[in-house]
C-alpha cells in the first residue's frame, strides 16, 4: 500500500506540474496503471495488470478524496501506523439485545466475581494476553463490551428493586 500511495503521489506532482499525461503506467514483473478517465470525470484509476489484463475498478481514487479498494482480499489493506478518521462503520450481526430476552441466563455478582477471582477477567472478555498478542475484532469488542454493559445496567436494576423494597420494609416497621 505505501508503495502504491507513493506511485499515487508521485502521478499527482507530476500532473499538477504539467509534466504528465492522463496515464501513467509502471511497467515491469508488477505493473501497474494510474488513469484519469477522458470522459469528463476527476476520478483517479489505479489498476493492476494481472494474468495479461488491466483489473480496473479495484482501487480508484474519488475525486471527494476517497481510496476505494474493491475486490480485494479481506486483508488487502494494513495500515502500519496510525489510522485517523471521523467515522467507522462496522457491519455487523448478532448485536447483544438478547440479554434483554427472558430466557438469558444472567450471572450474578457472586457468580462474577467468583469467575474474576477465578479467572482474572471477566466472563466471555478475552484474557489481555490474547487481546496483546493476536489483536482484536472492534466489531467483536464492540458486542462483547455493550453485552457487559446491558449485563450490569439489569444486575442494577435488580439491586434497585431490592433497595427499594428494603426502604418500603424498613419504612413500614419505623411506622409501627
Amino acid at each position: 500500500m505505501k508503495a502504491i500511495l507513493g506511485w499515487l503521489f508521485s502521478i499527482l506532482v507530476l500532473t499538477a506540474v504539467g509534466q504528465g499525461s492522463s496515464d501513467l503506467i509502471l511497467t515491469g514483473s508488477n505493473s501497474w496503471i494510474f488513469h484519469t478517465p477522458d470522459d469528463g470525470r476527476t476520478n483517479l484509476h489505479i489498476a493492476p495488470y494481472i494474468n495479461g489484463d488491466w483489473k480496473w475498478g479495484m482501487v480508484y481514487l474519488e475525486n471527494n478524496g476517497l481510496l476505494v479498494a474493491e475486490g480485494l482480499s479481506t486483508k488487502a489493506l494494513a495500515v502500519k501506523g496510525n489510522i485517523r478518521a471521523k467515522e467507522i462503520k462496522v457491519e455487523t450481526s448478532n448485536w447483544p439485545d438478547y440479554v434483554f430476552k427472558p430466557k438469558y441466563k444472567l450471572l450474578t455478582l457472586a457468580e462474577t466475581e467468583r469467575f474474576i477471582n477465578e479467572n482474572g477477567h471477566l466472563p466471555n472478555v478475552p484474557k489481555a494476553e490474547v487481546v496483546e498478542n493476536e489483536g482484536y475484532s472492534l466489531d467483536e469488542m464492540d458486542k462483547i463490551l455493550l453485552k457487559k454493559i446491558e449485563e450490569l445496567t439489569l444486575q442494577l436494576i435488580e439491586k434497585d428493586k431490592m433497595l427499594q423494597d428494603l426502604v418500603k420494609r424498613m419504612n413500614k416497621l419505623e411506622s409501627h
